[in-house]
């Protein structure tokens, strides 16, 4: 797995590669992710209104279809669900379609009032003369990948919520075996044949690996953004800078070719072992989930679906796609300490506005972010990467709520102002602000530690 990460960055390997030759590439591909992410970060007081709807969700969530791990997505605050509708499972022998298993699926979903974006994505095994799957579409089956789109479009353009058409072509040999413009031209005939059935049904680009501004790029200049609805990308980063770098990039080359569609991130996770880069520790797991999502959701990225909801009791220590989860798929449904982040910050902000200019915040570096929902309830995430500070606090509420990051502990706060120490991992508050809707959250320093 650890040489499968470096050949998908660009990184040759071969059997004469001995410890220490894989140990220095190693250590070339961090400094050349660290070269790449360069310093970004985001002004509090300059950001917003930004308006926030159902912006969360996991991938490959759902699929036991139990009650038990759907009452686990409640808990979690999960709204949307991404789940692959693989042309090998719908048509498995040439001309037959077999749809038992995503209605099955759809079914679940919708009973428990989960959205769903759908990828439709990869081969059939039949149309290889090996009859296994592979990473590739030959042109002449194009016409049978549009039969398979149409007919999974059709079936479930009134209970998906988003088609998002294949997942990281950018990973070349991974997840595509062809050219771009083999791809484009497969992407553009999928495109306009699910716009044929519905010009309403919202449609995605694939999930692009990382912010990669260039493949986009290619893919305007293909003519294959036409008709699209949202990008959706993934932008794995060993660095908070670099996660916000990739979301300015891609968003920033979109608006050059003056794309007026959403953006979202269709993956997003860290791995708490094995040997990628952007592994942390499942200690630091908490802090990075909730920054994670709020700097996204604060750049305007309306869907954040987490990578991924599970981790199987057994992991390889070197095999980090094992770590992804935030959750130990053991008897008692385990919690790693990333999944109380997700669920503070998942259960306290949809339908509701990023308003920061209602905080009146006088202390350099202060990271705050304050989502006043439609019935008045707020949520309010404070950080300081720089130094700890301690501060008071007036809030429009004489009762609040503190919201553990790392445990369940959800602790009652009275009076106002309060009292709290600040420092770089996120203290999240909620309360409500139906009754006083015009006052101001005011924040100042009363003792700097050193």
């Amino acid at each position: 797995m650890y040489k499968e990460y470096l050949k998908l960055h660009g990184a040759k390997t071969t059997k004469k590669h001995g410890p220490r030759v894989i140990k220095l590439l190693y250590i070339s591909l961090i400094w050349f992710l660290f070269f790449q992410e360069s310093c970004t970060t985001l002004k509090s007081g300059t950001i917003g209104p930004v308006r926030i709807e159902t912006p969360l969700g996991f991938c490959h969530a759902g699929q036991t279809e139990t009650d038990r791990e759907y009452q686990l997505l409640d808990d979690l605050g999960c709204e949307w669900l991404r789940v692959d509708y693989h042309w090998n499972t719908i048509e498995r022998t040439q001309g037959e379609f077999d749809f038992q298993s995503t209605d099955q699926f759809a079914q679940a979903a919708l009973q428990h009032n989960k959205k769903i974006l759908a990828v439709l994505c990869y081969d059939a095994a039949w149309m290889h003369d090996d009859k296994r799957k592979q990473p590739y579409i030959p042109p002449e089956y194009y016409d049978a990948f549009i039969r398979y789109v149409t007919a999974t479009v059709t079936r479930y353009k009134d209970q998906v919520s988003a088609f998002e058409i294949w997942n990281e072509p950018n990973l070349r040999f991974r997840f595509w075996g062809g050219s771009n413009e083999e791809f484009f031209e497969l992407f553009k005939r999928t495109v306009n044949a699910i716009k044929s059935i519905d010009p309403t049904i919202i449609v995605t680009t694939p999930g692009i690996c990382r912010g990669n501004d260039k493949y986009l790029q290619k893919m305007f200049e293909a003519g294959a953004m036409e008709h699209v609805d949202v990008i959706s990308f993934h932008p794995y980063a060993v660095t908070l800078p670099g996660y916000l770098k990739q979301i300015e990039q891609m968003q920033e080359k979109a608006q050059s070719f003056g794309f007026k569609g959403e953006y979202w991130i269709s993956e997003m996770g860290y791995p708490t072992g094995g040997l990628y880069p952007t592994r942390v520790s499942e200690d630091n797991l908490s802090a990075r989930t909730v920054k994670t999502l709020v700097y996204g959701l604060a750049k305007n990225i309306r869907l954040i679906t987490w990578y991924h909801l599970f981790d199987e009791e057994k992991r390889k220590k070197t095999n980090s796609e094992d770590f992804f989860g935030l959750v130990i798929r053991d008897k008692e449904y385990t919690y790693k300490k990333g999944a109380y982040a997700f669920r503070a910050i998942a259960r306290n902000i949809s339908h509701s506005y990023l308003m920061n200019s209602k905080v009146k915040c006088n202390i350099n570096g202060l990271q705050y972010y304050n989502f006043q929902q439609d019935n008045g309830n707020c949520l309010l995430v404070l950080w300081s990467e720089n130094r700890h500070h301690k501060i008071s606090l007036s809030v429009p509420s004489l009762e609040s709520l503190q919201w553990s990051i790392s445990s369940s502990n959800i602790k009652a706060l009275s009076g106002s102002p309060l009292y709290i120490e600040i420092g770089k991992e996120p203290v999240v508050l909620t309360f409500n602000n139906k009754e006083n809707a015009h006052d101001n959250i005011i924040i100042k320093d009363i003792k700097r530690k050193k």
